[in-house]
């Protein structure tokens, strides 16, 4: 079974070798034997630059006559460019993906239009898991300057943006300062992350109407939006906040707030340090937290010039239910969440985080959009 793979994502996706010494290598490759033997069948893997600044060169491999792939594992925002192009095959055709299975990322529903679906994503493979946006809160120093304990505020659906502003306007960062202790109130890993409050205060790209099909929705909630704009401007146009490149400022634990994706927090040597929050809520009547994910996650999808389409189903589903079963126990529950949480609270809040992901079909849509 060939499958083009994003290169930057083979050793979480489908590596080829096995690595005792990287325990979450080691784990995907063991799902990948696993697999194997449960089908009665062999993984050749054909790996492609892929990410963000490879679009063009991965599109052109994947769709290169002669190249003949049975399954292609993309970076989330090409499987649609090929789906619109006419490279890829309906899966609503096969019994597979079964998208009633608990391994299925609950925004897939949404991803089916005009009665066909071209791509997918499990809700457990270590890409999907550790892509997630979250805020890290950096506990001691927030005692230090006499805050409100961030995680009663989730538990209690109260933790809002504005309660993100005033708790990390506590710093009075002077930016004149030298030396690493300087104490900010706020980070963010990158001016890509920004949109995590967008798509945490329940606002979409697209919709799903009436009549099953996307539309732009944009306008549709122009106040809150403005307002949100409005908060978020607030959130970073001040000397207690910053627009990093990395989560360096997380490292050195001189921030109160790391807005940064899950993966993240396992740069950090000292578990003990920051602790998980989700996306802070647009404000207190908004019904549940919200979480988006990075663009880096692992999308499905089989090409039209794959040898057995039934195959390619069946080994999409398998290797969705055995990241399931064995994958994410290991990578979500033991090597992320009961590592990087200090109590029985802090393991609450990383599954807040992990079962409120939701990617829109305007999301997974941008480029073409």
């Amino acid at each position: 079974v060939t499958v083009l793979v994003y290169k930057e994502g083979r050793s979480q996706i489908l590596p080829d070798v096995d690595n005792p010494e990287n325990l979450v290598h080691n784990t995907v490759y063991m799902r990948n034997v696993a697999v194997e033997e449960r089908l009665g069948i062999k993984f050749e893997p054909i790996y492609c630059d892929g990410g963000w600044t490879y679009q063009n060169e991965f599109i052109s491999k994947a769709t290169l006559a002669g190249e003949n792939y049975d399954l292609i594992a993309s970076y989330s925002l090409w499987p649609q460019v090929l789906a619109v192009q006419g490279h890829l095959y309906n899966l609503k055709n096969q019994i597979y993906p079964n998208l009633d299975m608990p391994w299925w990322c609950q925004s897939v529903q949404e991803w089916e239009q005009h009665g066909s679906l071209f791509f997918t994503t499990s809700n457990s493979s270590v890409r999907f898991i550790s892509e997630a946006e979250a805020i890290f809160a950096n506990m001691p120093m927030l005692n230090n300057y006499g805050a409100e304990d961030p995680t009663t505020l989730v538990l209690e659906g109260k933790w809002t943006l504005d309660k993100l502003y005033e708790m990390s306007s506590l710093m009075h960062t002077d930016v004149n300062a030298d030396g690493v202790n300087i104490p900010y109130g706020l980070a963010i890993e990158d001016q890509s992350r920004l949109d995590m409050f967008y798509y945490g205060a329940c606002l979409n790209a697209t919709r799903t109407g009436d009549d099953g099909l996307a539309f732009v929705c944009m306008d549709d909630e122009q106040e809150k939006m403005v307002n949100l704009v409005d908060k978020v401007i607030a959130l970073f146009h001040r000397n207690e906040a910053a627009i990093a490149t990395g989560v360096g400022p997380m490292q050195r634990a001189q921030v109160a707030f790391m807005a940064c994706c899950l993966t993240q927090v396992t740069k950090m040597d000292d578990t003990t340090i920051y602790t998980a929050l989700p996306v802070p809520k647009y404000d207190e009547e908004q019904k549940d937290y919200r979480t988006v994910n990075t663009n880096g996650f692992d999308v499905w999808c089989i090409p039209l010039v794959a040898k057995d389409p039934e195959l390619s189903a069946t080994v999409m589903e398998a290797i969705a239910s055995e990241d399931y079963r064995t994958v994410a126990p290991f990578y979500y529950d033991q090597y992320l969440k009961l590592r990087y949480s200090n109590n029985d609270i802090g393991v609450e809040i990383y599954d807040i985080i992990r079962n409120s992901v939701f990617i829109d079909f305007g999301r997974i849509s941008a480029v073409n959009l």
